[in-house]
């Protein structure tokens, strides 16, 4: 075993158990279930690619990477965790956003099982056997850019949240998974470049994702981002309410709304937070609630 085959290895037992911390801190939180289900995928494909490395001969090697042909589905379900927790409910109720999120993934895995338009077969490198790409193949070429541009997008979706929120714990958390996100794809642009200069490295991908999770864990264990504690619980509990809450800094500005909240008034959570109280008192609200809501900001409180 040399050291490609075996940081192949340890990649798949690192992810495997970082998924299953965050799963046992909460099983029954979608952001929970959401993390482990792609650290497991990850640690598959980190464990297929251990498997074809150290393979002892082509036949074998060529198994492998077939076997690992599911491993889009780690791209889609971290698509799926960071929607799930920038609370982008409205655009998760509906049954589009899971064609859009799990179809690709689907479409790109049996492409890769059945046919070759993909991954050609396997070839010996000075750190074991890899698959040969087809490097020209529309499938191939499409299925790079659907993985780039998930990390692209789930990264400016986390930036954007984070010049956005108005919770330190929560700004400091994203922080983190941000500088997760900027591993994988670092490593696709250098993927991208070295062989221009006839550079020969084998495959980082899930080294990469692995890294994801470790600053994803970290940020969860040192803000308890998903943990069960009495902060998170009055957050689960003011998300779930059926009555509309809206909470105001001193300023007059918008610091927290919840899903009914936004459901009523027909926004997305970004668009409100930070804004001031004017936004929100416009034609959707009753002259009578507007005249209350003023007065709450003006006085502190409303009797009715």
């Amino acid at each position: 075993m040399n050291l490609f085959q075996f940081f192949s290895l340890f990649s798949a037992v690192t992810t495997l158990l970082l998924g299953n911390y965050i799963f046992y801190q909460n099983k029954k939180k979608a952001e929970n279930i959401l993390f482990a289900l792609f650290c497991l995928f990850v640690s598959y494909r980190g464990f297929a690619g251990f498997m074809w490395r150290q393979a002892g001969n082509l036949n074998t090697a060529a198994f492998w990477i077939k076997t690992g042909s599911f491993w889009t589905f780690g791209p889609a379900l971290l698509l799926h965790f960071v929607l799930v927790y920038l609370k982008k409910e409205k655009f998760l109720k509906t049954k589009a956003a899971y064609f859009i999120i799990y179809a690709p993934a689907l479409f790109f895995s049996v492409m890769e099982l059945t046919t070759s338009r993909i991954m050609m077969g396997a070839v010996k490198e000075y750190w074991g056997y890899t698959f040969i790409p087809n490097a020209g193949s529309v499938c191939y070429l499409l299925e790079s850019k659907w993985v780039a541009g998930i990390v692209i997008l789930t990264l400016y979706l986390l930036v954007k949240q984070y010049f956005k929120s108005t919770s330190g714990r929560r700004k400091k958390s994203i922080k983190y998974i941000c500088i997760g996100f900027a591993v994988p794809l670092f490593i696709g642009v250098l993927g991208a470049f070295l062989p221009v200069f006839k550079i020969r490295l084998p495959e980082m991908t899930p080294a990469s994702f692995t890294w994801l999770a470790l600053f994803t864990v970290y940020a969860i264990r040192k803000y308890q981002l998903f943990a069960f504690t009495p902060e998170t619980a009055a957050e689960s509990i003011i998300s779930s309410m059926a009555d509309s809450l809206i909470l105001f800094s001193p300023e007059e500005n918008i610091s927290s709304v919840n899903p009914a909240a936004l459901d009523l008034l027909g926004y997305e959570e970004e668009e409100l937070l930070g804004r001031p109280a004017e936004l929100i008192l416009s034609e959707k609200m009753s002259t009578s609630k507007r005249e209350e809501l003023r007065k709450l900001l003006e006085e502190g409180s409303v009797k009715n």
